[in-house]
């Protein structure tokens, strides 16, 4: 296989991993910034006059429905956005709440499902190395430990098509690795392709745009974007 085409395929997993790391870092933040923003948003509506109380009950179905949930979480029967996964992270700036982004539905070609067996071996061979069945006694519980966390990292990489992480630890234990080069490129500019409208997405999340603000002042604008999506109220 031609130096190009490594080189290339090298570029093309370094592409793809930053995608997956950013998109991790986007819903990290997104979930972390929650109570913050659901404080600043209760402030908010204090301060302008809006009564969240009456708003709730008026939008009971459209607040159930945002956030996931069975009924709102909070004190004054406010939405709540402290758990995980019920949180204003599903609205999203500039789409109406029923909308939906999600990835390109995933088809496998016979080109994508022989990548997929090849990394299937690879995984196996992985395992063989540091399944925790296989660890050899004479290890350090430290070192044990280390292989049970890295195959815990490897199988869910491989259940999550993060193919890439199954090629550092293989390259860290000296496994060798599928050399189809051109055939992985095509398989990850596919991915990439279905990564970048997901990440776009989530980056327009009000949790997201609210950790993005330096100012008060730009954090009363996503407040005022986030009431009159959700609740079309206009608050100058």
């Amino acid at each position: 296989m031609g130096a190009s085409d490594k080189a290339k395929w090298k570029r093309t997993i370094n592409q793809l991993r930053f995608l997956h790391d950013d998109l991790e870092f986007v819903q990290a933040i997104g979930k972390q910034v929650a109570p913050e923003f659901q404080q600043y948003y209760e402030d908010f509506c204090r301060e302008a006059g809006v009564d969240l109380q009456a708003l709730n009950k008026k939008h009971a179905e459209q607040i159930k429905e945002l956030y996931n949930d069975e009924e709102p979480r909070s004190n004054n029967d406010q939405p709540s956005v402290e758990t995980e996964d019920k949180t204003a992270i599903v609205v999203h700036d500039g789409e109406t709440p029923d909308q939906e982004v999600v990835p390109t539905e995933y088809q496998m070609t016979k080109d994508e499902y022989e990548v997929h067996e090849m990394f299937a071996k690879l995984f196996k061979r992985l395992a063989f190395k540091i399944h925790p069945d296989k660890l050899n006694n004479k290890l350090t519980e430290e070192e044990k430990n280390d292989m049970i966390e890295a195959f815990k990292e490897v199988n869910t990489a491989f259940r999550e098509r993060k193919y890439f992480i199954l090629l550092d630890y293989a390259d860290q234990y000296k496994i060798s690795t599928p050399r189809n080069y051109k055939q992985q490129n095509r398989w990850m500019k596919r991915e990439i392709d279905n990564l970048i409208p997901v990440l776009h997405h989530e980056k327009k999340s009000y949790n997201y745009l609210f950790s993005e603000c330096e100012t008060d002042a730009e954090k009363d604008q996503v407040m005022r974007q986030f009431i009159d999506q959700v609740f079309n109220i206009h608050i100058p």
